[in-house]
């Protein structure tokens, strides 16, 4: 490939294209919704798949700023968004693996 494409559109991919938030969106608010009992079935599980790959897309880069973006999710499906504290408090974790992820989808 020509350098200024590859100059171009490698780092326009590594910045939008992050491939660990939807995965660690799903399992926080599923882990949120076991803790307050609430029962998502599979629709709910998809649109939570789908808005949280579009909403990916616009994610502040700053440390647990993926999380703040969550609570959109949250409400509709009644759970309350107070998880998100718990979730930022527990997330230390989690974000090495989503890191992880996000840089195994970006070498790929």
């Amino acid at each position: 490939m020509p350098a200024p494409i590859v100059g171009f559109v490698l780092p326009l991919s590594v910045s939008v294209f992050k491939v660990g938030t939807p995965i660690a969106w799903l399992m926080g608010i599923l882990f949120l919704a076991k803790l307050y009992g609430v029962a998502l079935g599979s629709t709910a599980v998809v649109t939570i798949v789908i808005t949280s790959v579009v909403l990916s897309f616009s994610i502040p880069g700053v440390p647990q700023g993926a999380l703040l973006m969550l609570t959109p999710l949250l409400v509709p499906y009644g759970i309350p968004p107070e998880g998100i504290a718990l979730l930022i408090a527990a997330d230390t974790i989690p974000d090495l693996f989503a890191t992880m992820t996000n840089v195994t989808g970006d070498f790929a």
